[in-house]
């Protein structure tokens, strides 16, 4: 079964009717510098004048219609847009409010960050203490694997040197 295709209609033959259509107004162009015939003759015979004429009058009428649209969207945008100009400005406020907050938050981070940082020194500051009292002690600070230890390590020599004394 074999089937008839369209040129006109068929995506495949786009391409030749493109160059139909290029050769078709070259001829036209042909025509027209000859003197042979005009470009409003041709578009006559085409029907172009009218449908244009046509398609003029109801753009006219498109857009008297869209203007009377617009003259009563008008008023419903103004009062749009008075609403979400309050609504921004209410915004803008809230936005302010959020950024005092913040940089509150921000100052009150940076006051605990220092406290972090003095208290991680002092409790360096300790364990180096606390390393050199057991090394007194004749202990090595190594074997011990956090302060905790460390310092019940430290206490059980402290005791023991008690106990020895009395």
């Amino acid at each position: 079964m074999t089937s008839i295709k369209s040129i006109i209609a068929d995506p495949e033959f786009l391409v030749v009717r493109k160059q139909l259509a290029a050769r078709i107004l070259e001829v036209l162009g042909l025509l027209v510098r000859d003197g042979t015939t005009s470009n409003n003759h041709i578009l006559q015979q085409l029907g172009i004048v009218d449908d244009t004429k046509a398609k003029l009058v109801k753009m006219e009428d498109d857009t008297k219609a869209r203007l009377a649209n617009v003259e009563g969207v008008k008023g419903i945008q103004s009062s749009t847009i008075r609403v979400l100009m309050k609504e921004l400005e209410e915004s803008m406020a809230k936005i302010a409010l959020m950024e005092e907050e913040n940089r509150n938050l921000m100052a009150k981070l940076s006051s605990i960050e220092d406290e972090r940082k003095e208290i991680e020194a002092k409790y360096d500051t300790m364990e180096s203490e606390i390393d050199h009292l057991l090394l007194i002690a004749g202990l090595r600070p190594s074997q011990y694997l956090d302060l905790d230890s460390r310092l019940e390590a430290l206490g059980d020599e402290l005791l023991a040197l008690r106990a020895y004394r009395e």
